[in-house]
């Protein structure tokens, strides 16, 4: 699957709600992830978007805060 599925949505979520007051979370947001993060998301789903795929959906939930 070339798209991130539900539970990596809902990691992300998680993770973003839970530190949108500590990291600058800017559109370079995907840097401010924890490897182990990363390294979680990879096992769920790892294909060769991820990283984009992880901006834009970081990027969605940003634009849901204005």
């Amino acid at each position: 699957m070339r798209q991130l599925n539900r539970k990596q949505k809902e990691l992300l979520k998680e993770w973003f709600t839970w530190n949108r007051g500590k990291c600058s979370l800017t559109k370079n947001n995907v840097q401010e992830i924890p490897f182990e993060l990363w390294e979680r998301l990879q096992e769920i789903n790892d294909h060769e978007t991820i990283y984009q795929n992880i901006s834009n959906y970081l990027n969605e939930l940003l634009m849901e805060l204005d």
